[in-house]
């Protein structure tokens, strides 16, 4: 995208000094006919250049302002892509820290169990008689 953006730009400013060479051609012409003074023609290719010198800065500010514009926009998903990752980094090592198990953990103790109700023909999620010391009193 910016390639196309700086060759809009080029193309504008060859086109300015295109169009400045051609009016001096159409008021050379002009004079040599008495429409127009050299002065006057004079002024006006002054003008023109003027005017021409002031679009060409307003529109490499706004090239500039594209260009910087695009750049944050880039920069700021490179950063939030590494700021997510410290985040998550900084999360995992914090959730083992507290002794917080991770999915793998929890996901390995679902297999085990799975496993054990299979092997003792327990239906699933069915808990067993909890055995031990009896709390009723004769």
């Amino acid at each position: 995208m910016l390639n196309i953006v700086k060759k809009t730009l080029l193309a504008g400013a060859g086109l300015t000094l295109l169009s400045a060479d051609k009016l001096k051609e159409i008021l050379d012409e002009l004079i040599a006919k008495g429409k127009v003074t050299e002065g006057e023609a004079r002024q006006a290719l002054t003008e023109f250049r003027e005017k021409s010198e002031e679009a060409a800065q307003a529109l490499d500010e706004k090239k500039n302002r594209l260009v910087n514009d695009a750049y944050a926009f880039w920069l700021y998903g490179v950063l939030s892509d590494e700021i997510e990752e410290r985040v998550e980094a900084v999360a995992s090592r914090t959730l083992r820290q507290w002794g917080v198990p991770q999915r793998e953990e929890i996901d390995d103790l679902r297999r085990r169990i799975e496993a054990l109700e299979r092997d003792t023909g327990q239906p699933p999620g069915e808990r067993p008689p909890v055995s031990g010391p009896s709390t009723s009193t004769p």
